[in-house]
């Protein structure tokens, strides 16, 4: 977990010095794209915290959210 951390912090925010400019941000991402990751956060625990396994179930469970929002990204798009 240490280097995950590392680099979210460190590099990430190297990478945040370099542009000149400021960085613009979609309200999509805002309203749509960081609720849904909090969400997929939440819903991640209490499947690892049952023995640190996922069941097939649960394993499909989050292939069927995954596919939601991919499907629901492509149809935003177009």
């Amino acid at each position: 977990m240490g280097s995950s951390v590392y680099n979210i912090a460190v590099i990430l925010g190297l990478t945040m010095l370099v542009p000149s400019e400021a960085i613009t941000v979609e309200r999509t991402l805002i309203a749509v794209d960081i609720p849904v990751m909090a969400a997929a956060t939440v819903l991640c625990v209490p499947a690892f915290l049952t023995g640190r396994t996922l069941s097939r179930a649960e394993g499909a469970a989050f292939v069927g959210c995954y596919i939601a929002y991919f499907a629901y990204l492509m149809l935003a798009r177009t």
